[in-house]
């Protein structure tokens, strides 16, 4: 996130097309008029089975990253699981469009959740110097942003751009919306300063640090095995005194959502490498928790561990 000359590379995260402007703008239209428990039928039982058939990669892929997290599973349990997270990914999307089309919108998220109230625990944490709420790609983390938003939060989150640019604008408004900043990464040094300035002004700055790019990264142990985070939130962590706080928005049976949190991290001021890894390390163990007990609900649409990347000659 900072100073990029050129844009960041990213390597394979993005090979499906679950993101693409047709299947939002079709969701969108098909979502206005329909019942809540038509539209979670529809995508569960229809749409997302029909998705996961379809994208043949994209099911392998979260087949290879379900193996590492279930050892010994045969291939009947790994496409089980599979299907289970496409499934669930349809599921939080109809959510999304729900509030994203302003339906009732942030009062139906709150509405929602578990648990209220849990904003004044990070009001608390990032009393002095704001908060990083760093997460993986867990749960409905767009869902998240607006819901603490909805409990009186400012937050800012620091989002990579859609590769199409009308899904991008798509989020971004409906971001809006739920009065959350979006702030871009990779586009300048300006990223970088207005995420200072958000901190310095006790904003909760949400990032998603479970992927990374070849310029930011920061090996670490996920679940027992070697994985690749990004390294940007240690460092402005360092440089801000804000503490890192691992939280994700996951879905439960009942369609109510919980906020898991794990327990603050603060990064040394020296920033060094060690001091670093150190922390993204004790991030990764609050990933691990989190992602061992939703293992379906973490999205990574192609080959996540490094040791299975090796097999994939997209990746």
């Amino acid at each position: 996130m900072v100073a990029a000359a050129r844009p960041l590379r990213q390597r394979s995260w993005r090979g499906h097309r679950l993101n693409g402007h047709l299947t939002f703008q079709l969701a969108a239209a098909i979502c206005r008029p329909m019942p809540r428990r038509i539209l979670y039928a529809l995508a569960g039982r229809l749409v997302m089975p029909l998705a996961a058939a379809c994208l043949g990669e994209a099911r392998r892929a979260v087949e290879s990253n379900l193996s590492v997290l279930f050892p010994g599973s045969g291939a009947k349990k790994l496409r089980r699981l599979a299907l289970e997270t496409f499934r669930q990914f349809g599921l939080g999307f109809v959510d999304l469009l729900e509030v994203s089309e302003g339906e009732g919108s942030l009062a139906s998220v709150t509405a929602r959740l578990e648990e209220q109230g849990r904003s004044g625990e990070l009001r608390s944490i990032g009393a002095e110097h704001g908060a990083i709420l760093v997460s993986p790609h867990l749960g409905n983390w767009e869902l998240g942003a607006a819901a603490l938003s909805a409990e009186g939060l400012n937050v800012s989150l620091v989002a990579l751009a859609e590769q199409d640019p009308v899904v991008d604008e798509y989020r971004r408004a409906a971001r809006r919306r739920a009065g959350v900043e979006t702030i871009p990464v990779g586009t300048s040094f300006d990223s970088f300063l207005r995420v200072r300035r958000a901190l310095a002004d006790g904003r909760m700055v949400a990032m998603l640090c479970d992927r990374n790019f070849d310029e930011d990264r920061c090996s670490v142990e996920l679940l027992g095995h070697a994985a690749e985070f990004l390294k940007t939130p240690a460092l402005l962590s360092a440089v801000s005194r804000a503490p890192m706080l691992p939280v994700a928005f996951v879905r439960l049976p009942d369609g109510r959502y919980r906020i898991l949190m794990g327990e603050p991290v603060q990064v040394g001021l020296d920033g060094s490498e060690q001091d670093l890894a150190r922390s993204m390390n004790q991030v990764a163990r609050s990933f691990g928790s989190f992602i061992g007990s939703f293992p379906t609900q973490w999205y990574n649409f192609y080959p996540y561990w490094p040791e299975n990347r090796l097999l994939s000659p997209r990746a």
